[in-house]
């Protein structure tokens, strides 16, 4: 039986997957196409999320190596893997196919965003990623707070980063709808996520005072930002012309 974290994120690829079935066609992809794309970014996303978690993890697989595969026991993946793989992918798909991967990245943007906001939502129930503790704090930080529990299932008022993140990726999904929007969406999503990394409670290095997760995220948003200005250039062309017609 698949567990409620599991169901959140096949839910929400599911809708994902309708959503790209009903409008690719009209950005110029057949479903073929689009359903290659999907799954080839599905499987780098897999990947580098399982690299990720186990490069996070490492003292306790070097101990267990057999845990590597033992993804009943051991099924984390690690959300910088999970982006860095899925959009490497989406690349290398586009140029193997001849697609310009600007088009790639914008068609895949709402389905993506739809999923870290699923990810994000059964984390809060699971307790990864969790808020850091929020006792003493100023008056205005309070409904920002809940109580929730962290790996350990120790139930404290914490910050609701799990919960802003969601709310966050489940708005710029629908921002992602359009076509001229889809970069942009992607990495005002990893600016979200880095900017709210500071609220989490779970440990990692933080070289020049920043979080690993966060520096991971700003340079992935850092590698978007040229796809951006092409992005809006082609895919806006597209857009008024799917309105005339």
């Amino acid at each position: 039986m698949m567990s409620g974290f599991t169901r959140t994120i096949v839910a929400a690829l599911l809708a994902g997957m309708l959503w790209l079935h009903r409008y690719a066609p009209r950005r110029g992809w057949t479903d073929e196409e689009a359903l290659h794309l999907l799954w080839w970014s599905a499987a780098g996303a897999f990947i580098g999320g399982r690299v990720a978690y186990l490069l996070r993890n490492a003292d306790y697989f070097r101990l267990y190596p057999s845990a590597i595969l033992a993804f009943r026991h051991a099924p984390g993946l690690g959300g910088e893997g999970l982006w860095a793989g899925g959009l490497l992918a989406a690349l290398l798909w586009s140029r193997r196919h001849r697609r310009p991967p600007r088009e790639a990245l914008a068609l895949l943007a709402p389905l993506a965003l739809l999923v870290a906001a699923a990810g994000w939502w059964a984390c809060e129930a699971a307790g990864c990623a969790w808020g850091a503790v929020a006792v003493r704090i100023p008056p205005w930080q309070r409904p920002f707070v809940i109580d929730a529990p962290d790996i350990y299932h120790t139930v404290m008022p914490r910050y609701a980063v799990q919960r802003l993140k969601a709310a966050g990726m489940l708005v710029l999904a629908v921002i992602a709808h359009h076509p001229r929007r889809g970069v942009a969406a992607l990495i005002a999503a990893l600016l979200w996520s880095a900017a709210l990394a500071s609220l989490q409670g779970d440990p990692q290095p933080s070289p020049c005072g920043l979080r690993l997760d966060q520096w991971f995220d700003l340079l992935l948003a850092a590698l978007l930002v040229p796809f951006l200005r092409q992005n809006y250039a082609i895919m806006g062309t597209r857009y008024e012309e799917e309105k005339r017609c």
